[in-house]
């Protein structure tokens, strides 16, 4: 929250934001790197600056949370809401659960982490606790299970797919009874336990269609439940701008405030709340960003900018995760139980609106075993391509141009196949499909 005097008249000010040059444009959708500080056990995201966003409680209103405490806490916040959903519908997540509880020990899988996200999120503290103040606070907020595991052993594993993962080391030591493990390499050829259940942030299936088909056909095998978040958004724009649609974020308000302003707590226990500021400038277009700009400052003078982003449109094809992760799941022999926004969405870029990390989430459960499935081979690859011809324009003359393209892709003997069959070998599918966008648009 935040408390704005507005003075008497209105002053035209130009905004002091500068492009985003500090290579965020560029960077591949994720955090930046060397956002974790370890020696302050946060995220940071400007070296001046500090970022507070919303997230909306169903039935109670809106919660304010830190940049660094919105990323932390996405993962862990999103298990236990799909824990909570599988209890009231008795699914099959709620099942593997509760034969964990009677054998006293859980096995929990983190597939496909980024070394610098999912390792420096707190889940002993939410799985098993004590819960620092300010994570207790957004439980309690969504009504969520508290440390659900508390007095079971808990085994958690991270796995990286690639080899040269590199590991931040916690400085906490663990509760008796919880422990966490690291793997490298793809997790259908590296792993050979059985988890309860599984948890992917933002692990985009339809990008890498064969490679998460390998997986995903591993872990039905062994009976396991997937939680699986994405972004909301088209995921097949990025920040050069490749296709002509526009992009959204999943907050429409990013506040950013001098690194010297801490949010206090409101007198409910609840609301972060930032210092009373005067409004100086309203409704700014600020150089390099897409979007309008509110600037205040406090009463000694520090700077607090409101960032109003444009929303992103419910995506339910393959452009974005929604639509893309329940495709790709579903051929794989998946079947999405719960596929619906997250509440607990946090941003790559605050300071440019990139905010659709984690704004969708599934909750798969396998397919029973007489179920027909897709083998992870070109085959998925192809049917993953020719339903995105519409993602990178509106223009009809282009998305026919690419429908007939992909099409002859996979022809055999067709000049295209032998011209595009690189990117199949490859396994992703950004890359035809720009390459074919490109194509069409010359």
């Amino acid at each position: 929250m935040l408390q704005v005097k507005r003075p008497e008249e209105e002053l035209t000010i130009v905004s002091e934001e500068s492009s985003a040059s500090d290579g965020s444009e560029s960077s591949s959708r994720g955090l930046p790197q060397n956002a974790w500080k370890g020696d302050k056990q946060r995220f940071e995201f400007a070296p001046d600056a500090d970022f507070m966003y919303t997230w909306q409680v169903s039935g109670t209103g809106p919660v304010n949370v830190t940049a660094s405490d919105a990323t932390r806490a996405s993962g862990p916040l999103s298990v236990l809401l799909m824990l909570q959903r599988s209890i009231a519908k008795q699914g099959l997540l709620a099942s593997r659960v509760e034969n964990a509880r009677k054998v006293g020990h859980l096995e929990l899988h983190l597939v496909g982490v980024n070394p610098d996200l999912e390792p420096m999120m707190p889940w002993d503290q939410f799985l098993v606790g004590p819960l620092s103040p300010e994570f207790r606070r957004l439980v309690n907020a969504f009504n969520l299970p508290e440390t659900p595991f508390a007095g079971m052993n808990v085994s958690l594993l991270y796995n990286c797919f690639n080899n040269d993962c590199k590991w931040h080391k916690k400085p906490a030591q663990f509760p008796m009874g919880y422990s966490e493990a690291h793997v490298f390499g793809p997790y259908h050829d590296v792993v050979s336990s059985v988890p309860d259940f599984v948890f992917m942030s933002n692990p985009g299936f339809s990008h890498y269609p064969q490679s998460w088909g390998k997986t995903l056909q591993r872990l039905r095998s062994n009976g396991a439940p997937v939680i699986a978040t994405g972004y909301g958004d088209n995921t097949y724009l990025d920040s050069f701008g490749h296709g002509e649609k526009m992009k959204g974020t999943a907050m429409d308000t990013i506040y950013e405030f001098d690194s010297a302003v801490s949010p206090t707590l409101h007198g409910d226990g609840q609301t972060l709340q930032l210092p009373p500021a005067e409004l100086v400038g309203a409704g700014l277009d600020s150089f390099g960003l897409k979007h309008k700009v509110d600037v205040l400052k406090d009463s000694v003078g520090r700077s607090i900018k409101v960032h109003h982003c444009p929303l992103q449109l419910e995506d339910l094809n393959l452009c974005g995760d929604l639509g893309g992760n329940a495709f790709v799941a579903d051929r794989i022999g998946y079947s999405a139980q719960v596929s619906e926004k997250n509440p607990f969405a946090y941003c790559d870029f605050p300071k440019v609106c990139m905010c659709s990390s984690g704004s969708i989430i599934h909750l798969l459960e396998p397919k029973p075993v007489h179920h027909d499935v897709q083998t992870p081979d070109a085959l998925l690859y192809r049917d993953v391509v020719q339903r995105c011809a519409g993602c990178l324009s509106d223009k009809d003359s282009v998305v026919s141009c690419m429908q007939t393209k992909l099409d002859g892709a996979f022809q055999p003997g067709h000049w295209l196949q032998r011209h595009y069959f690189p990117y199949v070998r490859q396994g992703y599918t950004d890359g035809m499909l720009k390459e074919v966008f490109k194509s069409c648009s010359d």
